[in-house]
């Protein structure tokens, strides 16, 4: 019953941090069964797929073995800055995953681990791991440099016209939404 009961105020949270206010959430007891009333606009879909996704989130080496999950992480944050130099205009949006003091070090050995490497004819050598949210890959990656900070930022793309800059900031904070609220423990479908 408390899984039942936690996954239902996951649920709400995940609503109330879409700003989606109007919502109806009854909760079976006895089977686990939820049922959830949001009103029909532009963002049902998105907050649909929040019903049933449960994002669990891990760092994962290429044996598929499990370095870093949800209990490492602090928060995840969105923000945006200029493009870097290289690029001529723009706006890159970020993604931060921001580790709790207990994983940091342990990030840190991650970054010093999985590097960047080649070899004598130039062939990419490096040790990787993935980033993943309900086992699907967000990235694929190895580091290039040691990361003492206990914050992964990724860049989510570049914009340069405001309607693909806003679809960047979505799909950020959509991520930062369905990690900061914790996984749902029990799979659900619609």
């Amino acid at each position: 019953i408390e899984n039942y009961k936690k996954t239902k105020k996951i649920i709400e949270d995940r609503l109330s941090d879409l700003g989606v206010t109007k919502y109806l959430i009854r909760l079976n007891e006895n089977n686990g069964n939820l049922t959830v009333q949001i009103p029909e606009d532009d963002m049902t879909d998105t907050a649909s797929q929040f019903l049933y996704t449960r994002g669990v989130f891990t760092i994962e080496d290429e044996d598929g073995n499990v370095l870093m999950d949800n209990s490492n992480l602090k928060n995840v944050q969105i923000g945006y800055g200029q493009a870097s130099k290289e690029a001529t205009t723009g706006t890159t949006v970020y993604i931060n995953f921001v580790f709790n003091e207990d994983s940091i070090q342990k990030f840190k050995e991650i970054t010093n681990t999985y590097v960047e490497s080649t070899d004598e004819d130039g062939n990419d050598t490096s040790k990787k791991i993935s980033l993943n949210i309900d086992g699907s890959a967000l990235i694929t990656t190895s580091f290039n440099e040691e990361i003492s900070t206990g914050i992964l930022q990724l860049s989510m793309g570049t914009a340069t016209d405001n309607e693909t800059l806003n679809s960047y900031l979505k799909q950020a904070s959509n991520i930062a939404i369905l990690l900061n609220n914790g996984p749902i423990e029990i799979e659900y479908t619609v």
